[in-house]
């Protein structure tokens, strides 16, 4: 019985956390929103940590600015086409 009842407390919190991820809370709004000089905190997970977490502020402008660069990065590893060269053994001459 008591394994029954902690099977459906375990559904239910599992469903509970589901619609919460599911359903992000809204963002407000406010009036300094587009100012590019206005500084934003943002919490980032640690590489290589499972719990370590860091406070990260910057202003909206090296946000924008970190983003398009990884955008950019990204891109680039995507189009990178390696150029695969072989030896034919018999005339010793390069094919690629």
């Amino acid at each position: 019985m008591r394994k029954m009842a902690i099977l459906c407390a375990t559904v239910a919190a599992s469903a509970g956390l589901a619609q919460a991820l599911a359903d992000p809370p809204a963002r407000k709004t406010r009036e300094g929103a587009g100012d590019p000089k206005q500084i934003v905190c943002r919490s980032e997970t640690e590489v290589g940590s499972r719990l370590g977490r860091r406070r990260v502020c910057r202003t909206r402008e090296e946000w924008a600015a970190l983003q398009a660069h990884s955008r950019e990065v990204t891109d680039e590893v995507q189009r990178f086409k390696p150029v695969i060269c072989v030896q034919e053994p018999t005339t010793g001459q390069m094919r690629c």
